[in-house]
C-alpha cells in the first residue's frame, strides 16, 4: 500500500491534516496535617511536691558526699561547705539525709524516692515521700531524689554502699 503526502507551498502540512500540539499538565496537591494531642497523667495533676519547668535549672551546690553510720548532711549547705555540713549543722540549719546503713533517712520536712539507674529529672518526677530509702539491694549508680526541707531539689547518685561502714553519694542541689 503506498501513500501519498502531500506538503504545501511552504513544505509544511496543511492545517487540516496537521496534528494539533498537545500539552499535558499534571498538578499534584499535597496537603500535610499535624495532630498534637497532649495527656495529661495523674503526676502532672496530684503531685503534692511542686514541679518547675522551662531552662535548665542553676546548680548550688555539687560534689562527693561520704556518709558514716549514723551521720547526716544538709543538701542545702552552701558550696563552699564541701563537707554538707556532716560534721556540724550551724544553728538553725536542718539535717535533710541520715545514713542508716542500710539506706537513707529523710529528715524534717524534706522528701525522697529512689529511681533506679536512669538519671531521672528531679524537678519534674513524682513519688517523693518520707519513708526510709532503702538502698541495700540497690546497684552502684542507682539515683535518688531529694526534695529538701529548704525547698531545693538534689539529685543523689550511689557511688559506695558498705552498709554500716557508710555510703557516698555524687550530689548536685539545684536552687
Amino acid at each position: 500500500m503506498a501513500a501519498t503526502l502531500f506538503l504545501g507551498a511552504n513544505g509544511q502540512l496543511p492545517a487540516a491534516v496537521r496534528p494539533e500540539p498537545s500539552v499535558v499538565i499534571t498538578t499534584a496537591t499535597t496537603t500535610a496535617t499535624t495532630t498534637v494531642t497532649a495527656i495529661a497523667s495523674p503526676a502532672d495533676t496530684e503531685s503534692s511536691t511542686p514541679t518547675t519547668s522551662g531552662a535548665a535549672p542553676e546548680v548550688m551546690h555539687a560534689g562527693k558526699l561520704d556518709l558514716a553510720l549514723n551521720s547526716s548532711a544538709d543538701l542545702d549547705s552552701p558550696s563552699s561547705d564541701a563537707t554538707w555540713r556532716v560534721v556540724s549543722l550551724p544553728q538553725g540549719a536542718s539535717a535533710d539525709i541520715s545514713w542508716q546503713g542500710g539506706g537513707l533517712f529523710v529528715r524534717h520536712d524534706a522528701q525522697g524516692f529512689v529511681s533506679g539507674t536512669k538519671k531521672p529529672d528531679c524537678q519534674t518526677s513524682s513519688g517523693y515521700g518520707t519513708s526510709f530509702l532503702h538502698l541495700k539491694d540497690k546497684p552502684l549508680g542507682t539515683y535518688l531524689c531529694i526534695y529538701s526541707s529548704e525547698k531545693h531539689y538534689s539529685l543523689l547518685k550511689l557511688t559506695r554502699f558498705a552498709g554500716n561502714d557508710g555510703a557516698s553519694f555524687e550530689v548536685t542541689t539545684y536552687n
